[in-house]
């Protein structure tokens, strides 16, 4: 070889070494190389940076001076990876991920592996570990495993957990004879609050109420959990229903004597609880729930946080005078029209764009006033009666764009929600085809809405009655998408064209990173599977700027329009024509 050749190798060998140790600098990985004393001979900026170290301070030490690993569970050191390889001169995989801490004392989660360097005789003479920080990922899985079974919003138990609780004390009583007692409360004129000063400020008193519990249950003996919108649950152990009652009463007097404020307003916490023993005379976890619902509603008849304990004698009066006399009001106003359509604005992203409506309906009293529609739905969904209230609001809906095409051609869609019962419903479609070959409006303009909890529970059947009414031309809405854990594995196999963020994320987007990286997920999964999103609770300038800059394509609530009757859209869509004419 000449000497003119050796250098062009010995240039080319240290352009190459160049690169290697350029790519070394760059990756996200930490590298550690080691002789077969396991002594530091290079270390790259990442592992540095886990580490807590500085070069020279590492190199030529030994690596257990300061590359430590301990089980994630049980705290005990794990194996040297590194000395490991170079003794069986093999690659080393971790079994587990690990916890690394570092010299400075912070603690990473990793997966790491580690190969031996061979000569060219196959001997190790050292060994290369590479180690991956994984601290972020544990944490988003451990906050999802904690959303799978808390309420988002309180951070209290969620119904899922609640009811296997209570599974588990009726094993206990069936299997050691065990007392317990299960208190339901619910809050009264919850959705004034609500309807009066939006879901923000709701979602305040409902934080309020769960903290004041939390303060007065035997943790962690007793399990607390929000089971519905406005309603908790107590699970309380070994506890006999005249201990239940004294501290349910205290837990009563406690709420009487807190006055939750906004905006300068002062409101009285008021609350029913209700007490179901469980006993040798339960075995159901249906009986025992609708035994304390039945005591709360009886409660709340009573007066202001009051406490009631169930007898079958008050299940009777309760089943009288309140879920039945709003599930007969409802058939009643379903039969007599006496049931308002109301409408709320979605708005589109882009200065072009049309704007599109959801659908809402609202009974109406004997005297012809709005009544909030929180007791009425309940007990639709308790009687199963939403299919009629489905039908009869997509027959109105059809029927009332029909007569008014000028009103539909400013709109992109109108948004229709039908409950999961619907779906099941095997005549369901055929009525659905049926008051389009009645109407006049194509079913492009058309978009049902259901939630993902109702699309998950009935998951067969709501992908075939997606499939055949899109057929038709409609779209298709999840609706309240992000509240399963489930969420993305179903969703590519469900054939929808909208997907609707839950607004549990969108409320908190500006002061909780993990609801903005939950919405920006939505979002970005939903835009490269084709779809359109809306983010649902847009209350504010401030969220909805936010949202613009996620591109999020809609926006629903508060802050865009609050519900108000179907006929506002003659006025609003007239002006939105007029002033398109005027731009022409």
């Amino acid at each position: 070889m000449s000497n003119e050749q050796f250098r062009a190798k010995e240039a080319a060998l240290a352009q190459e070494k160049s690169r290697a140790m350029i790519t070394l600098r760059s990756i996200a990985d930490g590298v550690v190389t080691t002789n077969t004393d396991c002594e530091v001979e290079y270390i790259n900026p990442v592992a540095l940076e886990l580490l807590g170290c500085e070069q020279e301070d590492i190199v030529g030490q030994p690596l257990t001076n300061f590359y430590n690993t301990y089980h994630e569970v049980s705290h005990i050191p794990t194996a040297n990876l590194a000395k490991r390889a170079i003794a069986e001169n093999e690659i080393q995989h971790s079994a587990s991920r690990t916890i690394l801490k570092s010299s400075a004392g912070s603690e990473h989660f990793v997966e790491q592996q580690a190969a031996p360097i061979r000569n060219d005789l196959g001997v190790a003479t050292g060994a290369v570990l590479v180690f991956r920080d994984r601290t972020e990922a544990k944490n988003i899985e451990q906050r999802l495993s904690f959303h799978a079974s808390h309420d988002p919003l309180t951070g209290l138990y969620n119904r899922d957990v609640f009811d296997q609780e209570i599974r588990l004390a009726l094993h206990d009583t069936e299997s050691n004879g065990s007392e317990h007692c299960i208190c339901h409360i619910s809050l009264s004129q919850f959705n004034i609050v609500n309807e009066s000063f939006g879901h923000r400020v709701g979602d305040k008193l409902l934080q309020k109420v769960s903290k004041l519990l939390q303060e007065k249950v035997r943790a962690p003996s007793d399990a607390i959990a929000r089971i519905g919108g406005d309603e908790f649950g107590l699970l309380l152990r070994h506890c006999s229903p005249e201990a239940a009652q004294r501290i349910c009463e205290m837990i009563a007097s406690e709420l009487s004597n807190s006055i939750f404020e906004h905006d300068g307003k002062r409101f009285e916490i008021n609350a029913g609880l209700g007490i179901a023993a469980i006993n040798n005379e339960t075995s159901e976890l249906s009986d025992i729930l609708s035994a304390a619902i039945a005591a709360s509603n009886l409660a709340k008849e009573r007066g202001k946080n009051k406490v009631a304990i169930f007898s079958g004698d008050d299940n009777e009066i309760i089943e009288k005078r309140s879920e039945v006399l709003y599930a007969n009001h409802l058939m009643e106003a379903i039969s007599c029209d006496n049931i308002q359509l109301y409408q709320q604005t979605i708005a589109q992203n882009g200065p072009d764009a049309k704007n599109s409506c959801e659908i809402l309906s609202r009974i109406l009293d004997q005297d012809g006033r709005v009544v909030l529609p929180g007791m009425y739905l309940s007990a639709a969904e308790r009687y199963n009666l939403t299919p009629n209230l489905d039908r009869w609001v997509i027959q109105k809906t059809i029927a009332w764009f029909s007569e008014r095409p000028n009103i539909l051609d400013e709109l992109e869609y109108v948004s229709i929600n039908i409950s999961g019962l619907s779906i099941c419903d095997s005549n369901f479609t055929a009525f659905i085809q049926k008051q389009f070959n009645k109407g006049s409006i194509p079913p492009e303009k058309i978009c049902f809405e259901i939630t993902e909890t109702a699309a998950v529970s009935n998951f067969m059947r709501a992908s075939e009655f997606i499939e055949t009414i899109s057929d038709l031309g409609c779209k298709f809405a999840l609706d309240d998408f992000g509240c399963g854990m489930s969420s993305f594995a179903y969703l590519k196999k469900l054939p929808v064209d909208i997907l609707k963020i839950d607004g549990l994320f969108v409320r908190d987007i500006l002061d909780n990173p993990i609801d903005f990286a939950m919405v920006k997920s939505i979002n970005d999964v939903g835009h490269v599977m084709g779809l359109k999103t809306v983010a649902e609770y847009v209350e504010n300038e401030e969220i909805l700027k936010v949202l613009k800059e996620l591109s999020v394509d809609g926006f629903q609530g508060y802050g865009i329009s609050k519900p108000a009757p179907i006929e506002t859209l003659i006025d609003s869509c007239s002006a939105h024509s007029g002033a398109h004419r005027s731009a022409s």
